[in-house]
């Protein structure tokens, strides 16, 4: 089992030499979000996704992406997904893992299961077929009440629990990566 964490601005500058050293292999990277949760800003960069990414490839990191989608539609979901990708465009040489899509955004995403499901894969099918490896990340209120069966996509879960209760592939057969909590990183100020 790989470990791994999940940054973005949140976490200020990180010193990621002192992350490798704690024993982190890969990392998915905050590029972008789709409308801000608490201004007016609409499909903005992650202040710190270049110095995140580079700094983490630098000292033999994986890295991973990931978007914060808040499409209301399909064609905002392919614009947000273009959008995406004209961010990672320049990294994709250093972008090892899945370019994944983030789904929790209650204050925007539409709350009917089968609209939200139609607008995750279309975000999915977009990035897929610029060549990368699609993601889809939520948790399990969201995959039980807010989505449709999205395991035609790999599987980035959210369930807190303790790290010794690991989900199973009978579970969630599409899981990939298992995020269980946060915990304090060496070289990281805000826990990942």
């Amino acid at each position: 089992m790989k470990r791994g964490i999940d940054v973005s601005t949140y976490q200020g500058k990180i010193n990621w030499m002192d992350v490798r050293t704690t024993g982190i292999d890969f990392a998915m990277i905050k590029a972008t979000q789709g409308r801000s949760e608490t201004e007016t800003y609409r499909d903005f960069t992650d202040s710190t996704f270049t110095a995140n990414i580079t700094g983490a490839h630098y000292v033999g990191i994986r890295c991973g992406v990931y978007h914060y989608l808040t499409a209301q539609t399909v064609a905002e979901a392919i614009k947000e997904a273009e959008y995406f990708l004209s961010v990672i465009e320049p990294f994709r040489d250093i972008i090892s893992l899945y370019a994944a899509v983030d789904v929790e955004s209650s204050k925007y995403l539409p709350n009917d299961k089968t609209l939200l499901t139609q607008i995750v894969f279309a975000f999915c099918s977009r990035v897929e077929a610029a060549g990368y490896d699609p993601m889809i990340y939520t948790n399990l209120d969201w995959m039980r009440n807010r989505l449709n069966d999205i395991s035609a996509y790999p599987l980035w879960l959210a369930l807190w629990r303790e790290r010794e209760n690991v989900p199973t592939k009978k579970q969630f057969p599409s899981l990939r990566i298992w995020q269980w909590g946060t915990e304090a990183v060496k070289g990281i100020n805000g826990k990942p």
